[in-house]
C-alpha cells in the first residue's frame, strides 16, 4: 500500500489509500462518493469525471490486457494517489479527500503520451485547515526538495561506481561499494516510494517474486544476492547496467516532482515504522549483512525531515514540546546503535544479539509513534 498526500490551492488535501480487488477490505464501507473509472487502450474511459468535494472512491477498473498506471494529479504537479501496477483484469480502490476548485487530472495508462482525463470537484469542504503558517511550511518543502536532489546526485555517482565494479567482475570491490550506494536511497526513500514501479525494479526483495532465478527480481538486493550468497558477479552486468538505468529514471521523476508537505511529515514516521517492523527482522540487507547501516540512513533521512520542519512545528500547538519527544526519541536510537559503530560504518548485523535487536526495535517503534504526531499537530491530515 501506497500513501500520499498533496497540498493544493494552500491547503493539504489529500489523504490516499490503495487496495485491489483481492482484498476483502478493498470496498471502503464509509458512504463517500464513488467515481467509477475503466482504464482502456490509451487511457481512461471517459475525458472528464465529476465528483463532489470531501472523501471520494476512486474504482479503477483495468479493461485491459497489461499492467496499466492510474494516478490522480494535482496542480503542481503533485501526485495525489497512484496505483502502479494495476494488473490486467483488477480492480483497485483508492479513497482521497479532496477540495473543489483545483484542476486534477486522471492518469489511465503509462507514459508520457497517454491521454489524461479532467476531473472536476464541486461543491465545500475537504482538506484540513493548517495550525502552521503556509509560507514557511511551503519554505521547509523547498528546503527538502534541494536535500533530496542533492542526494540524488550521491545515489547516481555511487550507483554507477558499484554497477561499474560488477561490470569488471570484481567481487570484493563491488561488496565494497554496496552500502555506500544504498545510504543516500535509504535516506530519500520517502520519495523513492511515490514512485512504486521503480522503487520495485530497484529495491525489491526476492520474497516480492517468484524466487531467485525469477527475471523481474532486479535492482540492488538481486545483485547483493550475487555478490554475497554466490560470490560472484556471473550474470550479474545485466541487473547492474539495469540498475544505473532504473536509477537515472528515478532521479529523473524527482527532478520535476512536486513534494507535498505529507510526504515529508507522514514520510518520517513511515520510514521508521518500516524499519522497526519489517527490516528489524534482518530480511532487508539478508545477504551483505549491512543491516544497521540501513537503519542509520532511515534514521538520518527522518532526522533532516524533522530538522526542517522544526522552525515550523514549534509555531503550532503543543509543537515545542513534540520536537523535545522527539529529539529524545531519536536519542535513544542512537544509544543503542552507537556501540556497534564502526569507523565510518557499522559491524555486520550478525553481531548484534536478539537482546539488542528487540532494543533496537521498540526504540524505533517508539520513534514512529511521536513521527506520526506531526501531521495532526500541523494541522495535515494524518495518514
Amino acid at each position: 500500500m501506497r500513501r500520499v498526500v498533496a497540498v493544493v490551492a494552500g491547503l493539504m488535501v489529500v489523504a490516499a489509500a490503495c487496495s485491489s480487488s483481492d482484498d476483502k477490505a478493498a470496498a471502503p464501507k464509509t458512504r463517500n462518493t464513488t467515481v467509477n473509472v475503466k482504464l482502456v487502450d490509451g487511457g481512461c474511459e471517459k475525458p472528464s469525471y465529476d465528483a463532489k468535494a470531501g472523501k471520494i472512491n476512486f474504482v479503477a477498473q483495468n479493461s485491459t490486457a497489461r499492467d496499466q498506471e492510474f494516478e490522480i494529479i494535482a496542480p503542481g504537479p503533485v501526485i495525489v494517489a497512484e496505483k502502479d501496477p494495476l494488473e490486467a483484469g483488477k480492480t483497485a480502490t483508492l479513497t482521497v479527500s479532496l477540495k473543489a476548485g483545483a484542476d486534477y487530472q486522471l492518469v489511465c495508462a503509462p507514459g508520457s503520451d497517454a491521454k489524461r482525463s479532467t476531473l472536476t470537484v464541486t461543491g465545500k469542504g475537504g482538506g484540513a485547515t493548517l495550525k502552521v503558517d503556509e509560507t514557511a511550511l511551503n519554505d521547509a518543502v523547498d528546503q527538502y526538495k534541494t536535500f533530496v536532489l542533492a542526494q540524488t546526485d550521491i545515489l547516481s555517482t555511487k550507483t554507477k561506481d558499484f554497477a561499474n565494479a560488477v561490470e569488471a567482475g570484481n567481487v570484493e570491490q563491488a561488496k565494497s561499494l554496496y552500502a555506500a550506494g544504498r545510504i543516500p536511497w535509504e535516506t530519500i526513500e520517502p520519495v523513492a516510494e511515490l514512485f512504486p514501479k521503480v522503487d520495485g525494479a530497484i529495491d525489491s526483495r526476492v520474497d516480492d517474486h517468484e524466487g531467485p532465478d525469477d527475471p523481474k527480481w532486479t535492482g540492488w538486493h538481486r545483485l547483493e544476492k550475487g555478490l554475497w550468497e554466490d560470490n560472484s558477479t556471473e550474470g550479474l552486468t545485466p541487473f547492474a547496467r539495469q540498475l544505473v538505468t532504473d536509477t537515472d529514471g528515478l532521479i529523473e521523476k524527482v527532478k520535476v516532482l512536486a513534494i507535498a508537505p505529507g510526504v515529508m511529515t507522514n514520510g518520517a514516521a513511515a520510514l521508521i515504522e518500516e524499519a522497526s517492523q519489517g527490516k528489524i527482522t534482518g530480511e532487508e540487507e539478508r545477504y551483505s549483512r549491512t543491516d544497521l547501516i540501513t537503519f542509520q540512513a532511515n534514521v538520518d533521512g527522518a532526522k533532516k525531515i524533522v530538522e526542517l520542519l522544526t522552525p515550523v512545528l514549534s509555531t503550532a500547538p503543543g509543537g515545542a514540546e513534540l520536537i523535545t519527544e522527539i529529539n529524545e526519541k531519536f536519542a535513544k536510537v542512537d544509544t543503542v546503535l552507537a556501540p556497534y559503530k564502526q569507523g565510518d560504518a557499522y559491524v555486520s548485523y550478525e553481531q548484534v544479539n536478539d537482546a539488542t535487536r528487540d532494543q533496537l526495535k521498540a526504540a524505533m517503534a517508539d520513534l514512529s509513534e511521536v513521527l506520526a504526531e506531526i501531521s495532526g499537530t500541523m494541522g495535515l491530515e494524518v495518514q
